[in-house]
């Protein structure tokens, strides 16, 4: 018997990034965009494909050898297309000692719409975010450098996008897509 499975997972395209940042040493603010060009239409398939091929004197003497095989059907995957995202961002370091920051920004899906066989669900986001950052000398006085703590908060807003099928006998079926995703992080640091 001969099993041949394979397939592609954890893509990342080709990107092509551009950013520019604006701050004075005059001024607590720092002001940055960057915009990002991906190359999702060369993605591949990800599917897996699996082949099955059984053979062998019993097997093919009872009959089954072509009854057991399986081969993968062709992939449904659609074209993706490159798609492009936006972020804008500001710091102002009220004190010394404290930052306070927030953002924008947009990603727009390299998914086409889903009016066939397949569904694959993603959708435009915009998220904003804000955040704080706290700086103090070494509590151990072991270097000259400072431990920061950061804490950020987001909101990703995916708006609904209904999806209507070519056939009404999709097993699906058309449906609608989107919501927003709230997160908060933080982290603690210590540069040496």
């Amino acid at each position: 018997a001969d099993l041949l499975a394979r397939g592609r997972l954890l893509y990342t395209p080709d990107t092509l990034s551009l950013g520019v940042g604006w701050s004075s040493p005059l001024s607590p603010l720092t002001l940055t965009v960057d915009t990002r060009y991906m190359r999702w239409s060369e993605a591949p398939d990800p599917a897996l494909v699996l082949d099955l091929d059984v053979g062998g004197e019993l097997v093919d003497s009872l009959g089954l050898g072509e009854v057991i095989d399986f081969a993968s059907g062709a992939s449904a995957f659609p074209q993706l297309y490159d798609s492009w995202s936006i972020h804008l961002g500001g710091e102002y370091w009220y004190t010394p000692h404290v930052a306070l920051r927030s953002g924008y920004g947009f990603r727009q899906s390299p998914v086409p719409a889903q009016t066939s066989v397949t569904n694959y669900v993603d959708i435009d986001s915009h998220t904003v975010s804000a955040g704080i950052g706290l700086s103090w000398p070494d509590p151990l006085n072991l270097d000259d450098t400072p431990v920061m703590f950061d804490v950020t908060m987001a909101y990703s807003v995916m708006p609904t996008q209904t999806t209507l099928k070519e056939t009404p006998d999709d097993p699906v079926g058309s449906y609608q897509a989107g919501g927003g995703i709230f997160s908060i992080s933080g982290s603690l640091r210590h540069d040496f």
